[in-house]
């Protein structure tokens, strides 16, 4: 199976990466972060605990709900920052979610939330911009249908 940029919808460019990451504050502004930095789903993303962030590694692990695979990826330096920051105020929980505030709303008003941030920013985003933008990016580098396969948590 081929990944075509047309079979997979709105794909952001880097200047609309920009601009969204620009527009977004707080909690929202990390789960764009992780988001475009890993293609894993919203929901998958919210529910990430303080115990999946591994700081000393620079590897974040997610527990992927549609198959329950758990996958484990790099974590780059703007995430890491992002995340030391939002674990230094907490309690020492490590069960405690990274993203508590907006996984208490649930997904519909966190998707609502993504469309009113495009709309502020001037880009159409919906809840899986940046898994399709994640994948067009990774297709760019030359990053095997196999390989992807195992990025996006599918099960083989």
């Amino acid at each position: 199976m081929k990944i075509q940029p047309k079979q997979l919808g709105n794909i952001l460019t880097r200047e609309q990466w920009d601009k969204v990451l620009a527009g977004a504050s707080g909690e929202m502004h990390g789960l764009v972060l992780i988001a475009l930095k890993t293609g894993q789903r919203i929901g998958d993303i919210l529910n990430l605990k303080q115990r999946d962030a591994d700081l000393v590694k620079d590897k974040i692990r997610f527990t992927i709900a549609k198959t329950g695979c758990v996958l484990e990826m790099p974590l780059d330096p703007p995430s890491r920052t992002w995340i030391e920051e939002q674990v230094k105020g907490s309690n020492a929980d490590s069960n405690a979610l990274i993203f508590q505030e907006l996984a208490g709303k649930g997904s519909m008003a966190v998707s609502r939330l993504l469309r009113q941030l495009g709309q502020k920013v001037g880009v159409n985003l919906d809840l899986h911009s940046f898994r399709r933008s994640f994948i067009q990016t990774q297709k760019e580098h030359g990053v095997s249908m196999e390989e992807m396969v195992n990025l996006m948590g599918y099960k083989s």
